[in-house]
């Protein structure tokens, strides 16, 4: 894992919170559970039609340290960026030291 000197990318860890607005309708808020040191390094990117939309999106890993309760729901804020966590964290070699999360920024071509 990262030395901790590869960790200076400060981050928010984020979950989501779904409830319904005075007409019924549902709406999505997030709210900041945690704030982490991470590295975080690109692992790809491409793009595509959402919707009739074009999207741009880039991969990147994301490493921290261990905290319990990081889920595939949850997504992490850097600086202006969103990154959406795509799948849950890995708890590298089952020892509570290091979380490893993939994660997808998109952006709105």
């Amino acid at each position: 894992m990262p030395p901790i000197g590869q960790l200076r990318h400060r981050i928010d860890l984020q979950a989501p919170t779904d409830a319904a607005d005075s007409y019924g309708q549902p709406t999505r808020s997030w709210s900041t559970y945690g704030t982490v040191w991470a590295q975080i390094e690109p692992a790809g990117g491409g793009e595509g039609a959402v919707a009739n939309e074009q999207q741009v999106t880039a991969t990147h890993t994301i490493t921290i340290r261990y905290l319990a309760g990081v889920a595939s729901t949850h997504r992490a804020i850097y600086g202006s960026r969103v990154l959406h966590f795509l799948a849950p964290p890995v708890n590298v070699d089952e020892r509570n030291q290091w979380l490893v999360i993939q994660a997808e920024e998109r952006q709105e071509a």
